[in-house]
């Protein structure tokens, strides 16, 4: 329950002002900073739509959340990080449609490490 509120808590803050194509910026590079100077996203806009790969960073600089864009559309997988920086999400979008949420499973090896077996993929 504690993810999940911390991932919707994520979704929230990267919206950032940006969540419709008619409020972003003129095409190019588009960077955003944090009231402390840290950035606080970096992507392109292309026809006013988001594009290509836009990334979300905590105010510390610590990489939040990776999302990739084509035509304003979401695809391929995103990425959510905690503030330590661990994977703590990822959602595989196709065609602008969330196809699945994709779901770690962590398994003991031994000599201390530990195997992530993704259910998802055969």
């Amino acid at each position: 329950m504690r993810k999940l509120i911390l991932i919707a808590g994520i979704l929230l803050i990267n919206s950032n002002g940006w969540a419709e194509d008619d409020s972003l910026p003129p095409d190019g590079p588009l960077i955003s900073y944090h009231s402390n100077g840290q950035v606080r996203l970096t992507g392109e806009v292309k026809d006013r739509k988001k594009s290509g790969v836009w990334d979300y960073y905590y105010d510390s600089g610590q990489l939040q959340q990776k999302e990739k864009y084509k035509n304003g559309k979401p695809i391929g997988t995103w990425k959510s990080f905690d503030q330590e920086g661990k994977l703590i999400g990822e959602r595989w979008f196709g065609n602008g449609i969330k196809v699945f949420d994709i779901q770690k499973q962590h398994t003991h090896v031994g000599n201390g490490t530990t195997k992530v077996k993704n259910p998802n993929k055969q």
